[in-house]
């Protein structure tokens, strides 16, 4: 149940369908119920704040498996990412509603199909390939 909870949290902005509807961000109460006072104030946490936002981006494509990867071998205990979901339904891992930042292909996932996606690199703009 927490796991669930902290996904929903943790997804501020994931994308349903084929509309560009978001989920708004969860109430800061419970926010605060469910991790914790805030790391950068002085009040005592139990709390592991190592989250790797889209896994380790810098080191390798975000979200990509090499990135999840790299980040627990640097030591994250959380990755953040978001979901987005294709024209049939799949659920995958990505930052933003459209493939154009991170690929070669231009538009939004939704109006790609699963089997589509999985023929993109999603290593050909990042700093690593070039």
């Amino acid at each position: 149940m927490l796991i669930n909870r902290l996904f929903i949290i943790m997804s501020s902005h994931s994308v349903l369908a084929s509309s560009s509807l978001c989920l708004p961000p969860p109430p800061t109460a419970l926010v605060s119920a469910i991790l914790g006072p805030d790391p950068l104030t002085s009040a005592p946490s139990t709390i592991d704040w190592e989250v790797a936002h889209r896994a380790a981006s810098i080191d390798a494509p975000e979200n990509s498996l090499e990135a999840v990867r790299l980040a627990a071998e640097n030591g994250a205990k959380w990755v953040e990412f978001d979901i987005s979901f294709t024209a049939d339904m799949v659920a995958v891992a990505f930052h933003d509603n459209t493939l154009d930042r991170v690929t070669t292909a231009s538009g939004p996932i939704s109006s790609y199909m699963y089997k589509e996606l999985t023929k993109l690199d999603l290593g050909v703009k990042h700093p690593s390939d070039m």
